[in-house]
């Protein structure tokens, strides 16, 4: 590994690595025909393959590498948990100085009053405990029939059974029989898809509000228990809500006596420029999900916060039976939450909030002036979450483009020309490392360009008659 992976170079083609049954992976019938690409290391924001060509990161590995790549200080926190104790079980009566020391960590950061932090190990775990416990505190109430679950219909809640049943994406059901059980869904406040004519952000918010108290109402607000929803939406194509909307939401939940789960598994520490997407938006949730960017991608953790009044009622309930049987075997890791901890006290003491509203500020400047370009629909970002949606293309000589083939082809020019992207459909999306200096941002953004002008070429091509 050279001392600084170097990015800026032109990267030239890239051709498939390898052609593997070794492993399965999520586009395996993609990897059958053409192969996969081996990552070999990373350091900082870029990532080496097996031809020794490098890349740079703009998506933070999976929206979680906040740190940056091999990260010495958090590697070596690993290291040296891991001597001392290689694992230690929360259940009963025991825990781990690791496991505690991070959870007070969770609660002085979070946006309001929270009890103790439950670890799980990924962002579907959470969901799935958030809804257990949805359950457990309504039958410890008394109302067992609060079961229902309101979600938003463009949202992605992770990829466990039960994560993957609140999930609204088509692709996330079709192959596995999903849903399961009810989900009750309302639209998501995304001014760019409902917005009608003249209508002020202030009228959308109250339109939507209206629709979401009358679906609640037709489904009985008895039989509702939670609204679990991302602040700041991330897979759903960055979707950044009406300002008031979420505290107007609150307002109307407390009415009727429903639970507001916030899903901070990709907005959290720090990609909106805040601790929690919760804050960004000015509300105080029932309960927050976290993961990714807790750990910082470099050990599997997550965590259910919940406020004290839930902890209490869930802490009786299991008092009756004599457990919480919601455990995992490496819930609070020794190692894993040694990570946390680390990243926690770069994240409050090292000033990462600031530089990440700083070049949060200077990549929306970067990104901004594409929404004047003939190939893009819209252009928005909040902090280091940003997002470039392309406008499809209706008619061609070779007939109408499917959704999603914009985003897939700009996604393989950008890797071709030396940057890593995601596309969500047509919406290509942006969550650089917050350790990103200016040079790195101008390099993603510079080469987003160049394959944002590969595709509008092609384009151009195509409805050229030969």
């Amino acid at each position: 590994m050279p001392a600084r992976l170097q990015c800026d170079g032109y990267i030239g083609e890239t051709t498939v690595l390898t052609k593997s049954n070794t492993l399965y992976h999520d586009v395996a019938h993609h990897i059958r025909k053409n192969g996969i690409n081996v990552i070999l290391g990373e350091e900082g924001v870029c990532v080496r393959d097996y031809k020794e060509r490098t890349y740079i990161d703009a998506l933070s590995g999976m929206w979680c590498v906040g740190r940056g790549h091999n990260d010495g200080g958090l590697i070596e926190v690993a290291r040296a948990q891991s001597s001392t104790s290689s694992h230690c079980r929360i259940f009963s009566d025991r825990t781990n100085h690791s496991a505690v020391r991070p959870s007070i960590g969770l609660i002085e950061l979070a946006p309001s009053s929270f009890a103790p932090a439950f670890f799980v190990n990924c962002g579907s775990e959470a969901n799935d405990t958030a809804l257990k416990l949805v359950w457990c505190i309504n039958n410890a109430r008394g109302k067992p029939a609060k079961k229902k679950v309101v979600t938003f219909d463009n949202a992605y809640y992770r990829s466990t059974v039960d994560a993957a049943n609140l999930t609204a994406l088509p692709h996330v059901h079709q192959a596995f029989g999903l849903p399961l059980f009810p989900v009750v869904r309302v639209p998501t406040p995304d001014a760019r898809r409902l917005r009608r004519p003249g209508e002020t952000d202030q009228q959308l918010i109250e339109r939507l509000i209206v629709q979401i108290e009358e679906t609640i109402l037709a489904e009985d607000p008895e039989t509702v228990g939670a609204f679990l929803a991302e602040p700041i939406a991330g897979a759903g194509s960055v979707v950044i809500p009406p300002d008031g909307f979420f505290r107007r939401l609150q307002t109307l939940l407390r009415r009727y006596d429903i639970l507001l789960i916030a899903d901070e598994i990709t907005a959290g520490f720090d990609p909106s420029s805040q601790m929690s997407g919760s804050e960004s938006v000015g509300i105080a949730p029932d309960m927050i999900t976290v993961a990714k960017n807790l750990p910082s991608g470099y050990l599997p953790n997550g965590a259910v916060l919940m406020t004290p009044a839930i902890y209490e009622t869930v802490a009786l309930a299991s008092g009756t039976i004599g457990i919480f049987a919601c455990g995992m075997t490496y819930s609070g890791h020794p190692a894993h939450c040694a990570v946390a901890l680390a990243y926690l006290d770069r994240y409050s003491v090292r000033g990462l909030r600031s530089r990440v509203r700083a070049l949060g500020a200077y990549l929306r400047d970067r990104l901004q002036p594409f929404a004047e370009h003939a190939s893009v629909a819209d252009v928005r970002s909040i902090g280091f979450l940003a997002a470039v949606d392309l406008v499809p293309e209706e008619a061609a000589a070779t007939g109408p483009e499917p959704t999603g083939a914009a985003g897939r082809r700009l996604v393989a020019s950008a890797l071709n020309r030396g940057v890593m992207l995601s596309a969500l459909r047509d919406t290509i999306v942006f969550c650089p490392p917050f350790v990103s200096t200016r040079h790195d941002i101008d390099v993603m953004v510079d080469r987003f360009a160049l394959a944002l002008g590969d595709i509008t070429l092609e384009r151009v091509l195509r409805r050229t008659p030969d």
